[in-house]
């Protein structure tokens, strides 16, 4: 299943099929987060989503 992400590096949107989800840890609690690789430039992608 392919998720959309937001490349920095690109600056445009990447459909990325091999993500893993990741937990951050941040002062106010836990966010997660999918991370990627960008298939155009090899960049990291990422995005928060709901745990």
């Amino acid at each position: 299943m392919a998720e959309e992400f937001y490349c920095m590096k690109c600056r445009k949107k990447v459909q990325v099929d091999k993500f893993e989800k990741k937990t951050l840890k941040t002062k106010t609690g836990e966010r997660a987060q999918l991370v990627g690789t960008c298939p155009s430039c090899g960049g990291k992608v990422f995005k928060f989503v709901k745990a």
